[in-house]
């Protein structure tokens, strides 16, 4: 590719005008078979960016740790994948934590493990949320139930009592139509 073209008016530079050509590295054009058969660590953090898939990656992670002889470069790639697995992103102040450097196999699968555990500990709490919230929830709706079962009591009393619909409809919040169906369904009891 030729830098020039991605210039706009770069023929009026004339010979000033940068012309170098470069060879584009799109991380999308690469499909996960590929990455996982180049494996090295390039290939691993475009697998991270583009095939997100939190198991390959827990297991690829050791495999290029065992087979690169650079272990700062992968140790660094480790910490980037643990601070985005947490955060989502990379805050600049956590730029410090992404300088461990992992000595030995045991560190990297001690890292990944704590990751998936704390992966489980986070769904685990997501699921207790969610039934706390369902039995709020479902509190909430037994008691509109109940309330409305005893507006209902309410004026089947009135209506037993003789009071007028128009004074139980403002006594309970019932329609005029549930309070008729009241009147009906007492004569029937």
């Amino acid at each position: 590719m030729n830098f020039s073209a991605l210039v706009e008016g770069h023929d009026l530079l004339g010979p000033q005008g940068l012309r170098f050509s470069y060879w584009p590295i799109i991380e999308n054009s690469f499909s996960k078979k590929e990455l996982l058969q180049i494996g090295n660590i390039v290939s691993t953090l475009f697998l991270a960016e583009v095939h997100y898939d939190f198991n390959l990656l827990c297991r690829e992670l050791p495999k290029l740790y065992d087979k690169t002889r650079n272990k700062q470069a992968v140790s660094l790639l480790m910490n980037w994948f643990e601070q985005l697995w947490r955060h989502g992103r990379i805050d600049e102040s956590e730029y410090k934590i992404l300088e461990r450097i992992y000595y030995n196999r045991k560190e990297v699968t001690m890292m990944i493990e704590a990751i998936k555990k704390e992966k489980k500990l986070l769904r685990q709490q997501g699921v207790k949320q969610g039934m706390k919230q369902g039995v709020k929830q479902g509190m909430k709706q037994g008691m509109k139930q109940g309330m409305k079962q005893g507006m209902k009591q309410v004026a089947k009393s009135m209506l037993a009592n003789g009071e007028p619909v128009d004074k139980i409809k403002s006594y309970t919040g019932l329609s005029v139509e549930n309070i008729r169906m009241l009147r009906t369904v007492k004569q029937y009891d």
